[in-house]
């Protein structure tokens, strides 16, 4: 059995973990205030906040007890040398505040995903327009050669990545040939 509570990557997701709490705090307090408003007047804000809080708990809630669960089964079942060549510290550099390149592995630790470079199918990104002042997202699809359902791993430095997708891919590439 893998020691995955003293692994790096374990303690990166682990902190993720935090902000999942704080999702739901925040989801809470929102409904609260949204049905407290119900109370005095029923309108469309109190609607969209009490909505808006439970997507949050949603979202929280299937972190911590889905997505976590799953990367802690999956580092306890990996073989010792794919355990190993994750490393005892997270690589450098951190691309695009998103992700670390390991000897075997694409790791990304907010969307608790530690894939394999050999089992990567296709990567694809894609971007979302967030708001009308043009604000955007960029998530990765990453989608599997083993018939799991796919991955979308939000990119948190969207512009550099935008400007150097076609390297990224390269650098994806490049390990899946190692491998």
């Amino acid at each position: 059995m893998n020691d995955y509570k003293n692994n790096w990557f374990y303690k990166e997701c682990s902190k993720q973990g935090g902000k999942n709490i704080v999702f739901i705090v925040v989801g809470l307090l929102l409904v609260i205030v949204g049905i407290m408003l119900f109370t005095a007047v029923i309108s469309v804000l109190n609607v969209l906040l009490s909505l808006f809080g439970i997507l949050m708990i949603a979202q929280g809630a299937m972190s911590m007890f889905s997505s976590m669960p799953r990367l802690k089964e999956q580092m306890e079942r990996m073989s010792a040398e794919d355990f190993e060549s994750l490393g005892d510290f997270p690589p450098q550099p951190y691309y695009y505040h998103t992700f670390y390149f390991t000897e075997r592995y694409l790791c990304a630790p907010s969307a608790y995903a530690l894939i394999r470079y050999d089992n990567i199918k296709n990567l694809t990104a894609n971007s979302v327009k967030v708001s009308r002042a043009g604000q955007q997202s960029v998530y990765v699809k990453v989608e599997f050669s083993d018939g799991r359902p796919p991955v979308n791993i939000n990119v948190k430095d969207y512009g550099t990545f935008q400007k150097e997708a076609a390297v990224f891919t390269a650098m994806i590439q490049h390990h899946q040939n190692r491998s």
